[in-house]
């Protein structure tokens, strides 16, 4: 067996799946000198994932955070939030309103909709812009049915899953058909989740039920010699998650509404002209929608926010072939509106009392984008170099404000460089390297947000400049004769002009929730400042190593050391940092996708070096900053596996948490889940 082809018993092996995070055109993941990782489709279905974030679980050198049921924020290389850039089709899923640190926007991706998941970690400002210092993240979708050897064509799929632990139903359905060159595609998706079950030690946790659904619907044009045209919408329609790590039972937060819709147009075109090889352009608006409710029972109130986040896009991305090599170039541009608004109701009179202000100034615009370009340069049948740069802008537009004081009008530009080598050493192993550049651009969220968040009261800061970041990284890459596949990295990174949360001294604390006790959470008032410089060291490596026919081990480990500097020369940890933490499984699959099984253990050690930060966030220091030493360690046993019944008909089982062990992982707001029979039966319509 050659390196490049692979057993139908083998499992997914993401060295040689195809992506396009890296270079915005599509290249074998082996091949690019960067860390990549690859969800493919078969594996979104063998892990039962209902969740965008949970098909993320499982991922090498990622750590899910969730600060309630209906999150799920990714921690890449030590960075979360608005430091690590999600995309889906090339689309960004950031915006002006992307919180500081966790937030749910993967949760608004239906996982039913999404052909795979890749994983780029380490800095992609150079490729992608702001927000991408940790990682990127793409979500890339299933695409309508359109061969060209078929005249026409129709199909259909349904699944129905069952979760014991949260006691959820998930339903999905789909169909997709050709005529010609046209091909359609429709799906839509049905989540309930109950309140969550956690290990023995834990038991139901309150605030952890809400439901949700989804729909899609996407066409294709084949343009013959022209190229591809697709035209697409999705949506997400979630309602009543809880924000369980503030929630007690006279006062509480709900997400009553988050919702979010994309309607995107792309065009696709391969040439056969070195001055033109490859086009890819697109449109895109999107809609982000999200309505909070915090019920404050002794108070006799409910306090309403309502934000929405109108998005247009356009983004263009070039390749033409070089007398050495090939040209990448192109750029985005991206426009963002805002809409903040607040009230209070009374709770027994049913008055709205509208507020002078919501989270958010009223009407607040913003805009970014750049423009970019790469040479990929081989140098014998061996050495491979990128090289490029990119030139970023984006300016803020906000009116008189009166959190603010005044208007505010900012526009800047900014530029990043990266550069990255493959050695080919011999067949079957590569070793590469690669220096990046990044940059994250203050939004809105950053500039002007003003009220209660998970370590205090946010305040607005006009003055306020991009935070930067310098990645070094290097590793090697794996794959002999398809029996011994891994990848090992190495990676250091430095931030500087760190945007952090600072207590306003002479400022009276704020009540931001309900104490055990029943007392007012009196919590600081904070403002967000560049004030840090840190660095993070990152070790990522995993392996695939196929025992006997039929028969694979799989592992990978992680670990991540972030520390920040303090005035003088003294330092701290750097908040949220996943501790060491890893997967290994035994695997045995025949028949290709026919059948697989699969016992596994994922663990996480204990995380004791945490920060002033941390002390202050109820996510890790449930009990209060007292005596808190951070996430103790846990190690978690799934088996797992999936038949094929007939051709037509699936039936899959997972068993979770087999020992019912209560853990957390470091960072979260309630605990995972205990012992979860997940069962799943699919139907197809050929």
């Amino acid at each position: 067996m050659s390196a490049a082809t692979g057993a139908a018993d083998a499992p997914d092996r993401a060295s040689y799946e195809t992506v396009v995070t890296a270079t915005r055109f599509a290249e074998v993941a082996f091949d690019s000198p960067r860390a990549i990782d690859v969800v493919s489709q078969r594996r979104l279905r063998e892990q039962s994932a209902s969740t965008t974030p949970e098909a993320l679980d499982e991922t090498p050198g990622v750590t899910m955070q969730r600060t309630n049921s209906a999150g799920g924020a990714p921690i890449v290389r030590g960075l979360i939030g608005q430091q690590v850039l999600l995309l889906i089709d090339g689309v960004r899923l950031n915006n002006a309103l992307t919180r500081f640190g966790p937030n749910q926007l993967l949760n608004t991706v239906d996982p039913f909709q999404l052909a795979r998941i890749e994983v780029l970690r380490g800095g992609g400002s150079m490729q992608h812009g702001s927000d991408a210092l940790g990682g990127v993240i793409n979500l890339v979708t299933r695409q309508p049915l359109l061969d060209p050897q078929r005249g026409w064509d129709a199909r259909g799929a349904a699944l129905l899953r069952f979760e014991s632990a949260s006691r959820a139903v998930v339903t999905h359905a789909e169909a997709e058909g050709q005529l010609g060159g046209v091909g359609l595609r429709l799906g839509g998706s049905w989540r309930r989740f109950g309140e969550l079950e956690g290990g023995r030690d834990t038991g139901r946790q309150r605030f952890t039920a809400y439901g949700e659904g989804a729909v899609e619907a996407a066409a294709a044009w084949s343009l013959g010699r022209a190229g591809l045209l697709r035209a697409s919408y999705a949506g997400v329609r979630q309602h009543d998650a809880p924000r369980t790590d503030r929630a007690t039972p006279r006062d509480f937060q709900l997400f009553e509404d988050q919702l979010r819709d994309l309607v995107a147009l792309r065009y696709e075109g391969h040439f056969a002209t070195p001055l033109l090889a490859e086009a890819q352009a697109s449109l895109s608006y999107q809609s982000h929608r999200e309505h909070r409710a915090r019920f404050r029972l002794d108070r006799d109130r409910i306090e309403r926010e309502h934000d929405r986040v109108g998005s247009l896009g356009g983004v263009l991305a070039l390749r033409s072939e070089a007398p050495r090599g090939s040209l990448h170039y192109g750029g985005e541009l991206y426009y963002d509106r805002v809409a903040s608004s607040a009230a209070y109701e009374g709770i027994a009179s049913g008055t709205l009392t509208p507020q002078a202000r919501g989270r958010y100034p009223d009407g607040a615009g913003y805009t970014q984008g750049g423009l970019y370009f790469f040479h990929r340069l081989p140098l014998g049948s061996r050495l491979q170099l990128d090289v490029g740069a990119r030139a970023g802008a984006w300016a803020v537009d906000i009116a008189r404000d009166a959190a603010l004081g005044q208007p505010l009008a900012v526009s800047r530009l900014t530029a990043v460089g990266s550069g990255q080598a493959r050695y080919r050493l011999f067949e079957g192993l590569n070793l590469v390297a690669s220096l990046s550049q990044g940059y994250r651009a203050p939004n809105i969220d950053d500039y002007a947000a003003e009220g209660c968040s998970g370590q205090g009261f946010d305040t607005p800061n006009a003055e306020l400049v991009p935070e930067r970041s310098l990645t070094a990284e290097g590793g090697l890459k794996l794959d002999l004769y398809g029996r011994l596949l891994g990848n090992a990295f190495y990676a250091y990174t430095y931030l500087d002009d760190v945007i952090v949360r600072r207590t306003v001294d002479d400022a009276a604390p704020q009540g931001c929730g309900t104490a055990a006790d029943g007392s007012p959470l009196l919590v600081a008032v904070t403002r967000r400042e560049n004030a840090q410089r840190g660095r993070v060291h990152a070790l990522e490596a995993q392996l695939q190593l196929a025992v006997i026919r039929g028969w694979w081990l799989e592992s990978w480990v992680a670990w991540t050391h972030g520390s920040v500097d303090l005035p003088g020369a003294a330092s701290e940890p750097m908040s949220r940092i996943p501790p060491l933490n890893g997967r290994v499984a035994l695997r045995h699959q025949r028949g290709g996708a026919r059948s697989f099984a699969e016992l596994a253990l994922r663990w996480a050690g204990a995380q004791r070096r945490i920060n002033g930060a941390d002390r202050a966030d109820l996510r890790i220091c449930p009990n209060g900053a007292a005596g808190c030493s951070g996430t103790a360690g846990y190690a978690v046993v799934d088996l797992r596996g999936g038949y094929a019944l007939t051709p037509e008909l699936r039936l899959s089982l997972a068993l979770e948490n087999l020992s019912d062990q209560s853990y957390r992982v470091h960072g979260s707001g309630l605990d995972g889940p205990g012992f979860n029979a997940v069962a799943t039966l699919e139907g197809a319509l050929p």
